[in-house]
């Protein structure tokens, strides 16, 4: 026994010392989005309600608490061909400027890291304005866009 573990030992530090002598690099990490590439902006001078999203298509199924997210008059989970949009209401489109885009991108962020222990918790990699809504998007900003370019 004292053998086979000494002979483990010497293979793990020759594979170590290899790997080190080639130059193997750290694989870099997951690029984060920015602004740009997280979020569109469309129809800032309009207000929308919840009522516009529902005429086109959006399945509204469960109210949050919006004291989790700072100035959002109101916040729904919902769905849209089989993915899942939160969406988040102000007051105005200003507000979504102010009080709205850093607590999406830092939600579109947290969505490139992995979690084992996230469970079955929505995970939303992008987002977009509406006028005064912000929709966060399951996979891609195209799948919010797809949904508001129903929006009458």
């Amino acid at each position: 026994p004292a053998l086979v573990i000494l002979g483990l030992t010497l293979a793990a530090a020759s594979v170590a010392a290899a790997c080190a002598e080639s130059g193997a690099a750290e694989p870099s990490p997951t690029p984060q989005p920015t602004a740009a590439s997280a979020s569109v902006i469309q129809q800032p001078d309009r207000l929308f309600t919840l009522d516009d999203l529902i005429a086109a298509g959006w399945k509204k199924s469960k109210q949050l608490d919006a004291g989790f997210v700072p100035a959002a008059v109101e916040v729904w989970y919902g769905f849209y061909s089989r993915k899942d949009i939160e969406v988040r209401v102000y007051a105005s489109h200003q507000d979504v400027l102010q009080h709205g885009v850093g607590p999406a991108e830092e939600v579109a962020r947290s969505s490139y890291r992995s979690d084992f222990f996230k469970g079955s918790a929505p995970n939303y990699s992008s987002y977009m304005i509406l006028g005064n809504l912000i929709l966060l998007c399951q996979f891609d900003v195209d799948d919010c866009e797809a949904l508001t370019a129903n929006v009458k």
